[in-house]
C-alpha cells in the first residue's frame, strides 16, 4: 500500500523523469546474466541510449534535482542524459537505496541457465515474485524486500521534491525502479 492516496490540495507537483539504466555488459541483448548488485558496466551502446534519453527531453523541461543507484551504470546512465538534455555538469545524489534488487548466489548466473537447473515453478517466483514471505535464493531479494528498501528513500528525497513543484531525474534499475 503506497505511503500516500494522492497529491494534496493546492499543490501544483513538478515532474518525475524515471530512466532505466543503460544496456550493460551483462544486459539481456549481450549476456542475459542477473546483475543485480554487481557493477556490471554500460556499454558504448548502453551510454548512448543516456544521451539520447537526454536529447528527448531537451528543451521540454528543466531538471532541478538528480538520483541515481549508487551503482555505475545508473550513475553514468543519468550523466549522459543530463549531458544530452545540456545540463552536463548538475549535481547528482547517489543511493544504495535505489540499487538493482539483490539475487544472492545466483548474481551472474544467466537467466535460462536458472530455469533449466531450478525449473520453471521456482524461476518465475524468484525473477518477479512480490510475496514477502515466498522462497528466494540465499542472500537475495524479492520485489516486495526491495520496494521495502527504495520506497522510503523516494518518498523522503525524490517524491517531497515533486510535489515542492520541482523536476526529478531518477535513473535506477528495473526491479528498483517498479
Amino acid at each position: 500500500r503506497p505511503p500516500f492516496r494522492s497529491i494534496p490540495t493546492g499543490v501544483t507537483p513538478g515532474k518525475l523523469v524515471l530512466i532505466r539504466h543503460g544496456e550493460t555488459d551483462r544486459s539481456e541483448a549481450v549476456a542475459n546474466q542477473w546483475a543485480g548488485w554487481h557493477d556490471a558496466k554500460l556499454t558504448k551502446n548502453g551510454r548512448a541510449e543516456g544521451y539520447r534519453s537526454g536529447v528527448r527531453l531537451k528543451g521540454a523541461l528543466h531538471v532541478d534535482a538528480a538520483h541515481a543507484s549508487a551503482l555505475s551504470r545508473a550513475i553514468e546512465t543519468l550523466e549522459q542524459g543530463l549531458e544530452g538534455v545540456g545540463q552536463a555538469g548538475l549535481a547528482i545524489t547517489t543511493a544504495s537505496e535505489l540499487r538493482e534488487r539483490a539475487y544472492g548466489f545466483l548474481m551472474g548466473w544467466r537467466r535460462s541457465l536458472v530455469e533449466s537447473v531450478f525449473g520453471t515453478e521456482r524461476f518465475l517466483p524468484w525473477r518477479r515474485g512480490y510475496d514477502k514471505d515466498a522462497d528466494r535464493p540465499p542472500g537475495a531479494e524479492n520485489l516486495a524486500d526491495t520496494q521495502e528498501r527504495a520506497l522510503p528513500y523516494f518518498v523522503e528525497h525524490i517524491l517531497s521534491r515533486v510535489l515542492a513543484g520541482q523536476t526529478v531525474e531518477v535513473s535506477a534499475h528495473g526491479n528498483s525502479l517498479r
